[in-house]
C-alpha cells in the first residue's frame, strides 16, 4: 500500500514497520534492508506468474499452444496484480539499483540458465544441440557463401549485361533443388509417422549432407551439382524435423520452450560465423577447396556424436 503512489526510495523503514504493525528491529529479522524487501516483492510477483505459466506449458499439446495459452495468463495476472506490476514498473526506472536490476533480470537469467543446465544434462538433447550448432556453422555458412560461388564458376568471368542473368537463373534453379528435397523429405516423414530409430536417422541425414559438401569440391556437370544439392535437401529436411522433434520429446515439460530457443539459437547463431569464415577461405584458396572444410568438419562432429552419445543407439517404441 505504501508503494502504491511512490517509489521504494521515498519510503522509510519506520513507515513500513508502522504499516505492518511491528517495531523496526522486527523488520530487520526478516529483511536486511528496504532494497531486499523490494527484491522479495518483485520475485514474488514473477514466481506466481511462472507457476501459472508452467501449468499451461505442461498441458499444451503442441509447441505453438505455448503462446496461445500463455498470453491470456500474463494479461490476467497483470490485471489481478495491478499494484504489483505498477510497483515493478516504477522501480525499473526510479528504484534502488539492486531492485532495478536484480529482480527482473535475475528472474530472466535464472530461466535461461535453467534451460542451459537441463539441455546439458540430457544425454539426448545435448548432442542434438551440438549437431545443431554444427549445422549452422558448417552447413548454413557453406550454403550462404560457398555453393553460390561454385555455381558462379560455371560461367565465364567476362559475362556482361543481360548475359549475367544466366547466373541468377542458375542460382535460382540450384536453390530450388535443395528446397524441393527438403520439403519432400519432411512430407515423407509426416506420412510415415513414427520412426523408431530417430537418432540414427538424424545422424545419417547429417552424414549425407557432409558427404555432399565434400563431393561438391570435385569438378562435375552443373546438373550433377543440382542433383547433389537435392540429396542435401532431403537430408536437411530430415535433420531439421527430427532434431526439433527430439528436443521437444526429451525436454522436461516446464523447460521445452527455453530448450527449443537454445536449439534455434545454436543453429541460426552459428551461421553468420560460418559465412564469414568461408568467405575468407574462398578468397584465399577458392570455393571448391574451401568447401572441404565444412564438409569434413561436420563429418567429425557427426562421428564424435555417434561414438560418444546415445543418439545412434536411441530407440523409441511406438505409442
Amino acid at each position: 500500500a505504501l508503494a502504491a503512489d511512490s517509489n521504494l526510495a521515498a519510503i522509510s523503514l519506520r513507515q513500513v514497520a508502522r504499516q505492518v504493525g511491528v517495531v523496526p528491529t522486527a523488520f530487520y529479522r526478516h529483511f536486511g534492508s528496504l532494497e531486499l524487501l523490494g527484491l522479495a516483492l518483485v520475485d514474488e510477483s514473477f514466481r506466481s506468474l511462472r507457476l501459472m505459466l508452467l501449468d499451461v506449458w505442461r498441458h499444451a499439446p503442441e509447441y505453438r499452444d505455448f503462446i496461445d495459452g500463455s498470453l491470456p495468463i500474463v494479461a490476467q495476472h497483470v490485471r489481478e496484480n495491478r499494484s504489483h506490476y505498477a510497483f515493478i514498473a516504477r522501480e525499473r526506472t526510479a528504484g534502488p539499483p539492486r531492485v532495478r536490476e536484480g529482480g527482473v533480470l535475475g528472474f530472466i537469467a535464472g530461466e535461461i540458465s535453467g534451460g542451459f543446465r537441463a539441455a546439458a544434462a540430457s544425454p539426448v538433447i545435448a548432442p542434438v544441440i551440438i549437431c545443431a550448432v554444427g549445422m549452422g556453422l558448417f552447413f548454413m555458412g557453406a550454403f550462404a557463401v560457398l555453393l553460390p560461388l561454385i555455381v558462379q564458376d560455371y560461367f565465364p568471368a567476362d559475362l556482361a549485361g543481360a548475359e549475367r542473368t544466366r547466373i541468377a537463373t542458375a542460382l535460382g534453379v540450384f536453390s530450388l533443388t535443395f528446397w524441393i528435397g527438403s520439403i519432400l523429405s519432411t512430407f515423407i516423414l509426416i506420412r510415415v509417422g513414427h520412426v523408431r530409430r530417430k537418432g540414427r536417422l538424424y545422424l545419417a541425414a547429417l552424414f549425407s549432407g557432409s558427404t555432399v559438401l565434400v563431393l561438391c569440391s570435385l569438378p562435375m556437370p552443373f546438373w550433377l551439382l543440382c542433383g547433389l544439392n537435392f540429396i542435401w535437401g532431403l537430408g536437411g529436411g530430415v535433420a531439421m524435423t527430427l532434431g526439433r522433434g527430439l528436443v521437444q520429446t526429451y525436454s522436461p515439460p516446464d523447460k521445452v520452450a527455453r530448450i527449443l530457443s537454445i536449439f534455434t539459437l545454436g543453429n541460426m547463431g552459428a551461421a553468420p560465423a560460418g559465412a564469414v569464415l568461408y568467405g575468407v577461405l574462398a578468397h584465399a584458396i577458392g570455393p571448391r577447396a574451401a568447401i572441404l572444410f565444412p564438409g569434413l568438419g561436420m563429418l567429425l562432429v557427426v562421428g564424435a556424436v555417434a561414438l560418444r552419445s546415445q543418439l545412434w543407439s536411441l530407440a523409441e517404441d511406438e505409442g
